[in-house]
Order: C-alpha cells, then structure tokens, then sequence
C-alpha cells in the first residue's frame, strides 16, 4: 500500500482533559481500559469525541457508573450512601430495641437500619429492655461499621443481667426493729407480765391473795381465834368459887 494511500496518515485523535467531580470528599475515579484513576476530582485524559466510562467509589457509598466523552464538559456524579444497619441480638432474646431512646418496634433478634438523621452521627446509643433483666445500654461508633456489598454493618450480641429478685429477710428485719414494743417481753407493754410497769386489778375476788391483818381492818374477824371469840368467852357467869364468901 502506497504511504500515500487514504488512512495511512490520518492524524492522531485529539487528547483533551476531562474533569469528573464527586459529591462527597474521599472518592476515587477510575477510567476502565485506561490504566487511568485517581481521587476526586479527577482530570482524566480521553480521545475527544471518543465514548468511555467512570466508575466512582467512596466508602460507605453504593459504587456508581456514568457514560461519558472525551472532551465533556465537568460531570458531577452523586452518590447513595449505603444503608448503615444494626445487627442486633440478645441472649435472652426478645428485648426491646431502642436507638437514642427512641423505640424501634423490634424485638432481639433483628436488623435495624438507621435514619438518615441517625446515620449521619458519629454515634448511636443502642438500649436492651426486657422484663426481669437489667436495661444494657452501648454506645456505637459508626465510623466503625464494616462495608459490605450493599450495606454498612456493625453487630452487637450481648447477653442480659437477671435483676436480683428482693427476699423476705430484709422486710423481717425492718419490722422487728420499727414495732419492738410489740414483741413478747418487751418493756413498753403494761399489760405483759414482767415488765416494771404496776399491773392494773383484776377485780375483786379473784387474786388468791391473802385477807388482811385483822389488827388492822375494821371488818369482822372470820378466824375462830379472833377478837369475835374473846367477846363470846366474857358474856359467860363467873364461877362461885370466885365469889366473895359472905359468913
């Protein structure tokens, strides 16, 4: 073929910068079957006219691929942040999963995928409740969560604490020391048998105590030694051998 013939000089394709820009910062470029990559915002260099494609990464973000040409003016791509999830389970399991005290609905085990608002924090506080077991508070760092293909992940498996069920011991002891006076013996009841109170009568007749001194008492003596017997003895004649003999 003569150097001349058609196509054999035709010029080189015209080289022009292109410029790919990101919505977020820490993304990558990269121009497939070029060898061309770089951060954000990347200038790549692309036959004019010519048709490519640019695939943009970014951790946490869903990877995104744009069609574009040599030569093109800026091309700005956004990225969907992939869905940041809480892998959350318990043993037990069925406690109550809140997130900065806000109620899921969700019950261990389960997969909690976060707000936009929540997820765009630096952390999360993750709450446990059951019945019959100790609240479990954690704190999670989301800048720690793992990538997957299509999410971003951390996991939490945590085991409850029984709440300690409260005995009869303790109630015992508070009654004891708060009513003493009611216990068998006690000194603050007049009515218990020996304590140094007086004890109030019984009534009349039925102490076994014993009569009083007659010496003392104006009722009638029932002894038969009494002063009653001395009285009878006098009223007796006087015998006539005591009488005076008259010649």
């Amino acid at each position: 073929m003569d150097a001349t013939s058609p196509g054999s000089n035709a010029p080189p394709a015209e080289v022009v910068p292109t410029v790919i820009s990101v919505s977020i910062e820490g993304a990558s470029v990269e121009i497939p079957g070029t060898g061309q990559s770089g951060p954000a915002p990347f200038t790549a260099k692309l036959d004019k006219g010519k048709a490519y494609k640019a695939r943009v990464t970014a951790r946490g973000f869903a990877t995104s691929e744009i069609e574009l040409k040599g030569g093109d003016e800026n091309r700005t791509v956004t990225l969907a942040a992939k869905p940041r999830v809480l892998s959350v389970d318990s043993e037990p399991s069925g406690a109550a999963i809140f997130v900065d005290s806000g109620a899921t609905g969700h019950t261990t085990p389960f997969d909690i995928e976060l707000t936009s608002a929540q997820a765009a924090k630096k952390a999360v506080r993750v709450q446990l409740r059951k019945t019959g077991y100790r609240q479990l508070d954690r704190t999670v760092d989301l800048s720690k969560l793992t990538e997957e293909d299509t999410r971003m992940i951390v996991k939490l498996n945590e085991r409850l604490q029984v709440v300690p069920r409260v005995t009869g011991t303790g109630s015992g002891s508070a009654r004891g020391s708060g009513h003493e006076g009611t216990e068998p013996g006690s000194g603050s009841d007049a009515a218990t048998p020996g304590n140094g109170s007086a004890a109030p009568a019984t009534g009349s007749g039925s102490s076994p105590t014993a009569p009083s001194n007659p010496g003392t008492s104006g009722g009638p003596v029932t002894s038969p030694s009494g002063a009653a017997g001395s009285a009878g003895s006098a009223a007796e004649p006087e015998p006539e051998f005591t009488k005076p003999h008259t010649p």
